[in-house]
């Protein structure tokens, strides 16, 4: 039986009941590196559709699940999302391009160039990209693959309408098998680009945007549009960044590095005093307990990562913040985004702009920069306006911001690009490859 309203946890993950009785564990937040490539004067920009898709269940609806799983599955989503409003997926599209930025516990990021039938998975966190299923359909792959899946899907276009994300949109409603009983609805605008990735690829039958996909199963559980503009952005956040590698993609082996940790045994979790994580069954929130089970932090956060330089980054709503292996709170979660601790230094968010904290919590590099990537060899790169450069670990700028386009330093050497020259530069900034 095919599913497909599958967001919540990964795109082949449906929201059964099994799902709901499963005690929420920690997943491992993969925080992703913004891919934004900072336009210059020589980067064309697109005009686009920019859509933000919430989570969404139709309260209204009748569903198969057992009276007992309703409590369950009201956990789940208050769980994931702390409000209406949260933002699940963010959109890019036109005729042309798609990008597709998810914002749940899998933070992948998918581009389309339909100009070249092509379509990427890119990981920010291990700067690769995988190829994925072109989402038009003059490829052969995307043929045998759009047949394989159409042999389960019976499509109906209804006459009802309904207004969505201010929007008038049609209805169209496919099941998976001949009794009709299980499949998903969907409120289209004709008027706006088609959009299709990844395990979306039935929505290419649909005449444009899918404004909200729900489930007929558990209660309509779906996602949906909130906001939708027009706007102008660099042509460059639809490539892959220079740097990354193209390998090839398998999703089991994708999915096995995201498993649900084992936090009480992991060594990754281990504080150093020999407090342990554990997680209230009923908010599904983590908080901290001694070798005599006596509560040392009470349960405050929805995600935790592993321990890296002794620094673990919490979560909590749209907050994060940072713990140390002893226990202690050393950033308050009150932060928009933290990025794990390389050498020592902790990038972090604040009204839109990056610095760096310590490993003991100090501020030592105040949020300034547009961009700031991970240090590496002792230095880190930073963007302000459409130039790049390198800073040290005090903050003072080693090597100017002068590039449109710059890498991190690995040997020793850095690949930068200036005015579409690529050529590689030592720690000095001097030029020593072209």
């Amino acid at each position: 039986m095919y599913l497909i309203i599958n967001y919540i946890c990964q795109l082949k993950l449906t929201l059964t009941t099994r799902l709901f009785r499963m005690n929420l564990r920690v997943i491992l937040l993969l925080v992703c590196i913004p891919l934004w490539a900072v336009a210059t004067p020589s980067d064309p920009k697109e005009k686009v559709f920019k859509i933000d898709y919430t989570f969404y269940r139709n309260t209204t609806a009748t569903s198969s699940m057992e009276p007992g799983d309703h409590s369950n599955l009201d956990l789940l989503i208050k769980t994931l999302s702390s409000d209406e409003n949260h933002v699940l997926m963010t959109v890019y599209a036109n005729k042309n391009y798609l990008r597709v930025e998810e914002n749940s516990f899998l933070k992948r990021i998918y581009v389309s160039n339909y100009l070249e039938n092509t379509a990427y998975i890119i990981d920010s966190v291990a700067q690769n990209a995988y190829p994925s299923y072109p989402s038009k359909s003059n490829s052969t792959h995307a043929l045998e693959e759009t047949q394989t899946n159409n042999d389960y899907l019976k499509i109906a276009f209804l006459p009802e309408t309904k207004i969505v994300a201010g929007r008038m949109c049609k209805r169209a409603s496919i099941t998976f098998d001949d009794t009709q009983t299980v499949g998903i609805n969907i409120w289209y605008d004709e008027s706006l680009p088609n959009i299709v990735w990844g395990q979306y690829s039935y929505l290419d039958r649909i005449p444009g945007a899918a404004l909200e996909i729900t489930s007929n199963f558990e209660q309509e559980v779906g996602i949906q549009a909130k906001n939708i503009t027009e706007m102008l952005v660099p042509l460059s956040i639809f490539k892959i960044p220079l740097n990354f590698q193209i390998l090839e993609y398998n999703e089991e082996e994708f999915l096995d590095e995201q498993e649900v940790i084992d936090v009480q045994n992991d060594p990754a979790f281990a504080f150093t005093n020999g407090y342990h994580w554990y997680q209230d069954q009923n908010l599904g929130l983590f908080g901290i307990r001694d070798d005599a089970g006596k509560t040392v932090l009470t349960p405050s956060f929805f995600q935790i990562e592993s321990f890296t330089d002794g620094v673990a980054i919490v979560s909590y709503k749209e907050q994060q913040g940072a713990i140390n292996d002893k226990g202690v709170l050393i950033i308050p979660y009150i932060y928009d985004e933290l990025h794990t601790s390389n050498e020592g230094m902790i990038p972090f968010m604040e009204l839109h702009k990056w610095g760096f904290f310590n490993t003991l919590g100090e501020k030592i590099i105040p949020a300034i920069y547009n961009y700031v990537g991970d240090f590496s060899e002792g230095l880190a790169l930073v963007s302000n306006g459409d130039k790049f450069g390198y800073i040290n670990d005090k903050g003072k700028i080693i090597i100017p911001l002068q590039f449109d386009y710059a890498s991190s330093f690995e040997d020793g050497e850095a690949q930068v690009e200036i005015e579409y020259k690529n050529f590689s530069i030592n720690k000095r900034g001097i030029r020593i490859r072209e």
